[in-house]
């Protein structure tokens, strides 16, 4: 069965709309499956939505160009930012990647130099 687009109408066609038979009238795929196959979908779908939103969200974060910087850090501090990523994913059902995270950290430091300051001279 062939598929047709789901096009607004007033897009291409001003007021009127040409007479097209409706997607509910034509049989479905899913007619004579078992519900737990619908379910299977409705699941899928809403990851997929999840998924779109957090990625949307990541362009919207990272608007600029990205620039290559290496650092290194104590073995403590990449295991933390491990379990950070870890956390994230699995109570969070953000999929984030180190620079991300390691960006967004950055970025929350920047605002708070009193504190940054403090614990970097604690550190020496």
């Amino acid at each position: 069965m062939r598929k047709t687009p789901e096009i607004p109408a007033d897009m291409f066609f001003g007021e009127e709309a040409p007479a097209v038979p409706s997607p509910s009238a034509q049989p479905t795929a899913m007619e004579g499956l078992p519900a737990l196959t619908a379910k299977r979908q409705t699941v899928k779908q809403s990851n997929s939505q999840a998924v779109k939103t957090a990625k949307r969200q990541a362009v919207k974060q990272s608007s600029s160009q990205k620039v290559q910087v290496t650092f290194y850090l104590s073995e403590a501090a990449a295991k933390e930012l491990e379990r950070v990523r870890f956390e994230l994913l699995s109570k969070h059902d953000v999929r984030a990647s180190r620079s991300a995270v390691a960006e967004q950290a950055l970025l929350q430091a920047g605002e708070q130099l009193e504190t940054l300051a403090e614990a970097l001279r604690a550190g020496e």
